[in-house]
C-alpha cells in the first residue's frame, strides 16, 4: 500500500510496483487515478485525520489483509513561508500536522496489519540536509521522519521487519514543474546537474521494498542527484571568477 499514492511521486511508485506484478492500493484523499491504472485499488486515507487513518487500516484488517510494503509517502509543500519572525503558526500547523503527524499516525496503525519480513519506507526530503530558502517548514517536519524509522525499526526488526526512509532531492511533479525557478538552481548544485523525475525515484523505493535490500533498515537513502556533494565544479569556476573580478575592481 502507497499512502499519498494518487499523484507525484506516489503514484509513480504505485504503477512501478503494479508494473512488476504487485497488487497495488493507493490511498490517498482525492482518487486521481486514470482509466489505466483501473486495477489499482483507491482506499480513501486523510492523514489529517486520526480518524480517516483509523477507518482505512481497519478496512484492510476486516478484509484480513497483510501488507508486505507499506510506503508512507503523505505530504505537503507549504508555499514560501518567509523568514522567522514572519511565518503565521497556521502554516507551521498545516506542515506538521500532514508531513509529521500524519506519518505518525499511519505508522502507528502499521504493525497490526504488516506481515513478517516486511518493508516500510517513509518519504522525506533531502531538504532535511541542507539550508534552502522558503523551506524552513517543509523541512524542518520532514526531519522527525528518519528518527520515527529508527524507532520503528528497533521495534519490528525481531518480526524481521525493515524500516527506512527514502530523501528526494527536487524532483519533477505537477507541484514542481520543469520550469520551476528551481530548476536553474538543481543544474548548478546538483552533481548530475537537473532535476529529478518520478522515474529516478520510483527504482529506489522498489530497492528497499525488495529482498535484496533485506539487510537494510533503520537508515536514509537520498535521491537527490548529489545535492549534498556540493555546488559543481562550472558554478565554482563562475563563484571565483565574479570574486576576482570583484576584488580586481574593488
Amino acid at each position: 500500500m502507497i499512502i499519498g499514492g494518487t499523484s507525484g511521486i506516489g503514484l509513480a511508485t504505485a504503477r512501478r510496483f503494479y508494473e512488476a506484478g504487485c497488487e497495488v492500493i493507493a490511498a490517498g484523499r482525492t482518487n486521481r487515478l486514470q482509466a489505466s491504472d483501473q486495477d489499482i485499488a483507491f482506499l480513501p486515507c486523510d492523514v489529517t485525520s486520526e480518524e480517516s487513518v483509523a477507518v482505512a487500516f481497519s478496512s484492510l484488517e476486516r478484509r484480513g489483509i497483510l501488507l508486505d510494503v507499506l510506503i508512507i509517502n503523505s505530504g505537503i509543500a507549504p508555499g514560501d513561508p518567509g523568514k522567522l519572525g514572519s511565518i503565521p503558526a497556521a502554516d507551521f500547523d498545516a506542515a506538521f500536522t500532514t508531513n509529521t503527524r500524519g506519518v505518525f499516525l499511519c505508522l502507528n496503525q502499521a504493525p497490526k496489519l504488516m506481515a513478517d519480513n516486511g518493508s516500510i519506507i517513509l518519504t522525506g526530503t533531502g531538504a532535511t540536509n541542507l539550508y534552502f530558502p522558503g523551506y524552513a517548514l517543509y523541512s524542518a517536519s520532514k526531519s522527525a521522519l528518519l528518527n520515527l524509522a529508527r524507532h520503528a525499526a528497533a521495534q519490528l526488526g525481531p518480526r524481521g521487519i525493515r524500516v527506512n526512509c527514502i530523501s528526494p532531492g527536487t524532483i519533477i511533479t505537477p507541484i514542481q514543474p520543469a520550469d520551476d525557478p528551481e530548476a536553474l538552481i538543481c543544474e548548478a548544485h546538483t552533481c548530475l546537474g537537473r532535476m529529478g523525475t518520478t522515474n529516478d525515484v520510483t527504482g529506489a523505493f522498489h530497492f528497499l521494498a525488495a529482498n535484496e535490500s533485506r539487510y537494510i533498515t533503520a537508515t536514509e537513502l537520498l535521491v537527490d542527484g548529489g545535492w549534498v556533494g556540493g555546488v559543481t565544479e562550472e558554478t565554482a569556476k563562475a563563484i571565483m571568477s565574479n570574486a576576482s573580478t570583484t576584488q580586481n575592481t574593488g
